[in-house]
């Protein structure tokens, strides 16, 4: 995290801690969410997180030009933020009872991945892991299994599936509102 701050110019700031074991690296500000617009305007995301980036962009701008400042401005806002990532919270939809989400752009599948996207795509979502289970008959007395797993949102089955196709192999399994393969 310290080498992706400093990539920006040491724009944000890490969390000491966000949850159990982990760390945020987080940027706010006009000045330093510029460079990180600039970027990925440059260098777009693959995933159906693009969509996300879009609407937060529009969101950006129509913060740059102080339209959350009237009510219709932060209306559009607030129904930008019911669509970001996986929706409008609760709380929000208590406060804003009429809210309508703003529309998703649609995000096609990704084509030809390449190897240092991946690397860096599973260094942020994907892991290695080794599992140690004891069988119930006792023998072998343990069983070992090795995975490599990339986990994402169920509206990114698609990517998913480019991942199959980059590996030659590998399996979708469905956990709750998350893919995994």
């Amino acid at each position: 995290m310290k080498r992706i701050k400093a990539f920006f110019g040491d724009y944000g700031r890490i969390t000491e801690k966000h949850g159990e074991s982990t760390n945020q690296y987080v940027v706010t500000g006009r000045d330093a969410l510029t460079v990180i617009v600039s970027h990925f305007d440059t260098y777009p995301l693959v995933s159906k997180k693009f969509a996300d980036y879009l609407l937060f962009k529009k969101a950006f701008e129509l913060y740059l030009q102080k339209a959350h400042l009237t009510s219709k401005g932060l209306q559009e806002i607030l129904s930008i933020k019911a669509s970001l990532n996986l929706g409008a919270n609760l709380e929000l939809k208590k406060s804003f009872p009429d809210l309508v989400p703003a529309p998703r752009p649609l995000v096609e599948k990704p084509l030809n991945l390449n190897g240092d996207w991946v690397a860096g795509f599973v260094s942020g979502d994907g892991g290695f892991l080794i599992n140690i289970t004891k069988p119930k008959s006792g023998k072998p007395p343990y069983i070992i299994s090795l995975e490599f797993k990339v986990t994402q949102n169920e509206r990114d089955k698609e990517l998913l599936n480019s991942f199959i196709s980059f590996f030659g192999s590998g399996t979708i399994i469905r956990k709750s509102d998350k893919y995994l393969t």
